[in-house]
């Protein structure tokens, strides 16, 4: 409390740790002397004069003072102005410390400014909408798509914002729907960038949650999966293209999980042998004819213990019909686990019996006289290098038998090549089975 001369008559504990001045310090000295900063004391001073005289009381207002050491002090001040017994006017302030509650204000602004830049920083579009659908809070992520400013978004909705009617629409009744519900869910939705005009895709998250005045609220994270979708579809057409290629070729396409001994097959795989697709139980012997199937085993072991990189096989397999046919068959190692061990192998073949069947055709011709079917000068030089080379090895000899047809001229003159032929290649039939094939 001040007198008329603003001298202090009234200073109690609260006012000794608001200011740091004590009560036997505080007592006679002058309010503007005590905790009035020097630009305001003139100001003060003549409010109080004039309140004293008569005019407009004091109002009560937030004003920052200072204590004892100089230091700013934070209050908010409420004053009465009365007259005493002995008719002198008295004022009495009330001063409460504000300085907690101004922090606590610059932390919740300063809290509010970070979470808002936490929410701008998310790349994704995040929104919070109203029961009716609208704009209730939005990221510049958001606001980027749809060309506007977060601000600028509130109290409207999707479609005021270039996305068309029906996909508004859809949008609306959606988190309509599930504010209903109550549940949080998972949506795959589009919209449209405003800028672009491009149709985007998202993984959209919405939890539903209540205001403070209890009204439905929908907090709405939409993850921009456009990218995804696209090499899912590019993906797609990859494979589609690889089909038609492999079908085209008529790959037969294994693919074999080690672990669990799985083999999954293409259609290919099972129409060149005469099998309708899971006609029989996969394995990765299944069908190899039994004369080449340690040869196969031991090139796929060789591939699973590293010896080679790739395995390659040529052997033969048994149709449904119990014929068999010639294979080129291919695979490598695609996946590995931890440890380095194979854990899927991937692999195709072709079939290979027609080149089979022109290559030994062709052995043939090479090797064997195509009217008699014997052996021809070049297979007989063949055998006998092979003959002396093991005869030299074992220090034994070889003989060679020599025979001639006496009197063949005569008949080839008198009845035509076409006898003469015809004797060669029976003679040929004789001696084979005399020989024994020998």
């Amino acid at each position: 409390g001040y007198n008329r001369a603003r001298q202090v008559i009234f200073w109690n504990h609260a006012s000794e740790l608001l200011y740091g001045y004590t009560r036997e310090q505080a007592m006679g000295r002058q309010l503007e002397d005590l905790i009035i900063p020097v630009p305001m004391r003139e100001a003060v001073v003549e409010m109080i004069t004039a309140w004293q005289k008569g005019g407009p009381a004091v109002a009560a207002s937030e004003l920052t003072l200072q204590n004892a050491d100089g230091q700013p002090v934070d209050v908010f001040s409420s004053h009465v102005m009365f007259t005493n017994a002995q008719g002198q006017s008295e004022m009495y302030c009330v001063d409460i410390n504000t300085a907690q509650r101004r922090q606590a204000e610059q932390a919740l602004r300063a809290s509010e400014s970070f979470l808002r830049t936490i929410i701008d920083e998310i790349p994704d579009p995040l929104v919070l909408k109203d029961q009716h659908g609208h704009f209730l809070l939005c990221n510049q992520a958001t606001a980027k798509l749809y060309n506007t400013t977060p601000a600028a978004m509130v109290g409207k909705h999707d479609g005021d914002f270039g996305v068309p009617q029906d996909l508004a629409d859809a949008m609306r009744n959606n988190v309509l729907g599930i504010m209903d519900r109550g549940v949080a869910e998972i949506v795959f939705e589009d919209s449209r960038d405003a800028t672009t005009g491009e149709l985007r895709h998202y993984r959209s998250i919405k939890k539903p949650i209540k205001g403070r005045d209890g009204q439905d609220q929908i907090l709405v994270l939409a993850q921009d999966i456009t990218d995804v979708i696209r090499v899912q579809h590019q993906l797609k057409e990859s494979e589609l293209r690889l089909l038609h290629v492999l079908e085209v070729t008529r790959e037969g396409i294994w693919d074999w999980h080690l672990p669990s001994g799985a083999v999954l097959h293409n259609r290919q795989w099972y129409a060149a042998l005469g099998y309708a697709e899971g006609e029989i139980e996969p394995s990765i012997e299944a069908l190899i004819h039994p004369d080449d199937l340690p040869q196969v085993n031991q090139r796929l072991e060789d591939l699973l213990e590293g010896t080679v990189a790739h395995y390659n096989s040529e052997h033969r397999m048994l149709r449904k019909d119990g014929h068999a046919i010639w294979v080129q068959d291919r695979g490598r190692v695609v996946q590995r686990d931890a440890q380095g061990k194979p854990e899927r192998v991937v692999g195709s073949y072709t079939d290979i019996s027609y080149q089979k069947a022109q290559q030994l055709s062709l052995q043939r011709i090479a090797h064997y006289d195509a009217l008699t079917g014997l052996p021809n000068r070049v297979l007989l030089a063949d055998r006998l290098y092979q003959a002396m080379a093991l005869a030299k090895r074992r220090a034994t000899q070889v003989a060679v038998a020599y025979l001639d047809l006496d009197g063949f001229k005569a008949i080839n003159d008198r009845h035509g090549h076409a006898m003469g032929d015809r004797l060669l290649a029976d003679l040929a039939h004789t001696l084979e089975a005399r020989l024994a094939g020998g």
